[in-house]
C-alpha cells in the first residue's frame, strides 16, 4: 500500500466526495458508531464557527480518515465542539497505520488535546493522562429487557420512577412525551433552563456564546441521513416539565442537553424524560443510548453499563507539555482528596476560567 498522505482543509471546504466516505467510514465501524462522529456534527459547527477544520487522510487517491478540530492562534487543536463534544478521535479505516506525529504536522498542530477520546485508537495511549468512564443505556434487547436488566441489578430507579409517573400524573396532569418536537419555545425553554442550571451549579456558562445557541439550534433542526436532531419534550397535563436535545445517527443516541422546570424537580422529570425516550427509541431500533462522560444521580439510575474514554493531550512544545501534565496532576490530586469541598471549587473555578478562554465566551 502507498504512503499517507495528510493534510487540513477548512471544513466549508468539503467535497460532497469527502462527506460520503467519512458517512462511509462512520458507518462501517463499530468504534465510530457516535453521532458527533458524522459528519453532519462537524458541518453544524463550522456553520456557527469559522475556525473548523478537518485533517484529511489520503492512501493512493483515496480517502481513508477524517479528523475534525478547532485550530487556535497558536497552533492547537481542540476537538471540533470544544466541551459541546461528547466523544473525540479520528475517523479513519482499519488498516491505516498513523501516527499521533505525522497526524499533527500534517495538520500543521502543534498540538491536541482531547478529554473524551475513545479509546480503541493506540497511537494516542501514550498521551494519556486518565481515563473515566462513559455511561449508556442498553436497548439491543428492546425496552423490557432493559427495564429487567436493572432490576436484576437490584437497582429501585425505575420503580421510583414509575411512582413518580403516576403521581404527576395525578397532581399536575397525564405525561405526554414527544421524541421530537420542531417548537421554537421547546428550544428557547432548553436554553433557559439550562443556563439556570449552569448557574447553580457554578459552571461556565457556555450558552452565553452565539456560536453555542446557533449550533444547537441547527442540529435539533437537523435530519439528513445517519444524523438527526432529536428535541425531546416530556409535558404533565399542558406544562412542560422536561426537555432534552439529543443526536441520533444509526442504532446510536446521544443524550446531549438535558434540563427540566426545577419546579417540578421533586417528580425527577429528567429520568422520567429519558425513560420515555428510552421506551420510544427502542421501538424504532435504537440499540443504545450514550449518556456521556461524568457522574450524576441520573446517570448511574439508568446506566447499564459503561466504557472508557481518555483524557489528555499531544504537544511538541516542551514547556506547554510541563505546564499541562502540571495541570492534570493539580487534577488528580484535588479529585483524589477524600473532603474535596474548597479544593474542588477552586479548581472549577480554575478550569471554567481555562474553558471560557478556549470556547470563545464573553
Amino acid at each position: 500500500m502507498g504512503a499517507l498522505k495528510i493534510y487540513a482543509l477548512p471544513a466549508d471546504q468539503l467535497t460532497p466526495d469527502h462527506i460520503e466516505q467519512w458517512s462511509a467510514l462512520q458507518c462501517e465501524n463499530a468504534d465510530f458508531d457516535h453521532p458527533f462522529f458524522h459528519p453532519e456534527f462537524t458541518r453544524a459547527v463550522a456553520a456557527a464557527r469559522d475556525d473548523v477544520e478537518v485533517g484529511i487522510i489520503e492512501r493512493d487517491g483515496r480517502y481513508v480518515g477524517f479528523f475534525p478540530f478547532h485550530r487556535e492562534a497558536n497552533g492547537v487543536g481542540q476537538p471540533v465542539g470544544g466541551t459541546m463534544s461528547d466523544i473525540n478521535g479520528v475517523i479513519v479505516a482499519g488498516d491505516v497505520e498513523w501516527t499521533t506525529r505525522d497526524l499533527l504536522r500534517g495538520c500543521g498542530l502543534t498540538a491536541w488535546y482531547f478529554d473524551h477520546l475513545v479509546t480503541t485508537q493506540a497511537p494516542f495511549e501514550p498521551h494519556y493522562r486518565a481515563t473515566e468512564d462513559s455511561p449508556y443505556m442498553d436497548l439491543s434487547a428492546g425496552y423490557e429487557a432493559y427495564v429487567k436488566q436493572r432490576r436484576d441489578a437490584g437497582s429501585s430507579s425505575i420503580k421510583q420512577a414509575e411512582r413518580k409517573a403516576r403521581k404527576i400524573a395525578d397532581e399536575v396532569g397525564p405525561l405526554t412525551f414527544h421524541i421530537h418536537t420542531d417548537r421554537r419555545e421547546a428550544f428557547d425553554t432548553l436554553v433557559v433552563w439550562k443556563r439556570e442550571q449552569i448557574v447553580r451549579l457554578h459552571y461556565v456558562d457556555v450558552f452565553s456564546s452565539d456560536w453555542v445557541v446557533n449550533m444547537l439550534r441547527r442540529v435539533s433542526e437537523t435530519n439528513v441521513k445517519g444524523f438527526q436532531g432529536l428535541l425531546s419534550a416530556l409535558y404533565a397535563g399542558d406544562r412542560m416539565v422536561a426537555v432534552h436535545l439529543g443526536v441520533r445517527s444509526g442504532a446510536v443516541i446521544s443524550s446531549w442537553i438535558p434540563a427540566y422546570d426545577p419546579a417540578f424537580g421533586r417528580y425527577s422529570p429528567g429520568v422520567l424524560l429519558h425513560l420515555e425516550l428510552a421506551r420510544t427509541a427502542a421501538d424504532l431500533s435504537v440499540e443504545r443510548i450514550d449518556l456521556g462522560r461524568g457522574e450524576n444521580r441520573m446517570k448511574t439510575s439508568l446506566m447499564s453499563g459503561a466504557y472508557p474514554v481518555a483524557l489528555g493531550f499531544v504537544d511538541h512544545r516542551p514547556i506547554h507539555r510541563l505546564m499541562s501534565h502540571g495541570w492534570y496532576r493539580l487534577r488528580d490530586l484535588v479529585y483524589s482528596t477524600p473532603l474535596q469541598g474548597r479544593p474542588l471549587r477552586l479548581f472549577r473555578r480554575a478550569r471554567n476560567l481555562l474553558l471560557r478562554s478556549r470556547q470563545d465566551l464573553p
